[in-house]
């Protein structure tokens, strides 16, 4: 990525006070099957406290930028990316071509 492009991420970012943890939740959840994971995965993915992960998702799901799913074993639930959480992803100049060149990668 060119400096200036990570410039303007970053701006993006914090315009919509992302902050990295919550960007990263949103690229994760844009690569993981079905846009969904466990908090467990996320936070080992970002190398943070489950509770940590929490308090994200829990400032993202009230934004809407993310939901809450049950899982079928009850014990657990998955946070599952939302349309209006993969156009912030969009507005804050990622696209899907990006993401998935990152996953490829």
């Amino acid at each position: 990525m060119k400096p200036h492009l990570l410039l303007n991420l970053l701006h993006a970012v914090q315009e919509r006070g992302l902050g990295l943890p919550r960007l990263i939740i949103l690229l994760d959840l844009a690569l993981a099957d079905g846009y969904r994971m466990r908090p467990t995965d996320l936070a080992h993915t970002l190398c943070l406290t489950t509770a940590a992960v929490t308090g994200h998702v829990e400032w993202l799901v009230q934004k809407g930028w993310v939901v809450r799913v049950d899982s079928p074993s009850r014990n657990s639930y998955f946070v599952q990316l939302t349309a209006t959480g993969a156009a912030q992803l969009m507005l804050c100049g990622i696209t899907t071509d990006q993401i998935e060149t990152a996953a490829a990668a």
